[in-house]
């Protein structure tokens, strides 16, 4: 019993951690200005597929920055007749910066994104290379920012926080939850250890530092490529810098079953990329700890401060954590926390055995390295 009060003190502690952690890059990172207006020349490679109803808010937000640098922005579309390609054919005639790649990629790999990535990449023709996912809006000073972290001549890597802020359904605001705590979890691994890997949603490098680890081109048949090019251009002896700032996750809606399968997903790329930190996550779960001992000891007052303890502290953190990240609503949907963490659980156990999981209409193998293989294609 004593083993399990100190776990549920260290996962409280944990809980604290991320609060001050937080509220730290509020005051001295996401409130600051970038510390001078950068004018690196940028090549914008964005791949993007479907079409969702804020696509062109979106992609607009990083397009139309005040930003005083040359750019260009590549879309790239992987799949021949997608239906973003004819909003960005769209945007690309109202503006020459722009280009649309369209086309098969598949034979680029196994990943879907790095296959488009490989094949939009060869038309950037810019010192400084920005890779953003389709579905992320951009706030008014993300250029700025994001940039400005190239003012070191040591990094090599720039990249930021993300956040799902708005929700209209229960299994979104899951979603949402567990996309803040891996955020928090980046700034308790950068407190702890640096940072040594990418967040796929928005990657910026300088040209010749990706080139001298392979570009995109080596990285089509790895899950997770953002932490591959992180962990290769720190291992190169670069530096990746996370800016200040959160971008928001703009997502039309989620299914329980999509967020199951994604949640999976991941956990079982991060048992693979970061082994490490997937098998520490179990210390830092409060709600399994507080359970064993309501469970060991039964209704007494023990074992309710036990639960007290915990989901107090749990929701006050999650709930300031979510609203400095942006989060619209965070009081309505906070009370899915509890199911989500008990969900979290039970996904956590299943990523520990197995190599197989669903990336939208396909079923892919995973290996040892951090490779995949397409083992079956379903129909949608």
């Amino acid at each position: 019993m004593t083993l399990l009060w100190l776990l549920l003190s260290f996962a409280i502690l944990y809980q604290w951690a991320t609060y001050y952690l937080v509220e730290r890059f509020r005051r001295f990172e996401l409130e600051t200005p970038a510390p001078f207006k950068p004018d690196y020349a940028v090549s914008h490679l964005k791949t993007i597929h479907g079409r969702q109803p804020r696509s062109e808010t979106n992609w607009r937000s990083y397009i139309d920055q005040d930003y005083r640098g040359e750019q260009e922005v590549v879309f790239t579309v992987g799949r021949v007749g997608d239906a973003s390609a004819e909003l960005a054919r769209e945007i690309a005639t109202k503006d020459p910066r722009v280009k649309v790649i369209e086309g098969d990629a598949s034979g680029n790999g196994a990943n879907p994104k790095v296959a488009s990535m490989i094949q939009g990449w060869p038309h950037c023709t810019l010192p400084y290379i920005l890779s953003t996912d389709s579905d992320m809006h951009a706030p008014p000073n993300y250029m700025d920012k994001i940039m400005a972290g190239f003012e070191d001549p040591k990094v090599g890597m720039v990249t930021c926080l993300y956040c799902i802020q708005r929700v209209n359904s229960p299994a979104l605001a899951m979603e949402a939850l567990s996309v803040l705590d891996f955020s928090t979890s980046v700034l308790v691994a950068r407190a702890i250890e640096g940072m040594s890997f990418g967040l796929g949603a928005n990657m910026a490098f300088r040209r010749d530092v990706l080139e001298s680890i392979g570009a995109f081109d080596v990285l089509g048949d790895y899950l997770a490529e953002d932490y591959q090019l992180g962990n290769r251009i720190t291992k190169a002896g670069w530096k990746v810098k996370l800016a200040g700032m959160v971008v928001e996750d703009v997502l039309p809606g989620m299914k329980l079953k999509e967020y199951l399968l994604h949640q999976l997903r991941w956990m079982r790329t991060y048992r693979i990329s970061r082994p490490g930190g997937h098998f520490s996550f179990i210390v830092t779960q409060g709600a399994l700890w507080a359970t064993l001992i309501l469970l060991f000891q039964g209704w007494t007052w023990q074992s309710a401060l036990a639960m007290w303890l915990w989901w107090g502290t749990r929701i006050k953190a999650t709930l300031h954590n979510w609203k400095v990240f942006g989060a619209v609503e965070a009081e309505k949907w906070i009370p899915w926390l509890v199911l989500k963490d008990y969900f979290y659980l039970c996904l956590w156990v299943c990523s520990l055995v197995g190599d197989q999981v669903r990336w939208g209409p396909r079923l892919l193998k995973l290996y040892p390295d951090g490779r995949m293989k397409v083992l079956k294609r379903f129909d949608v």
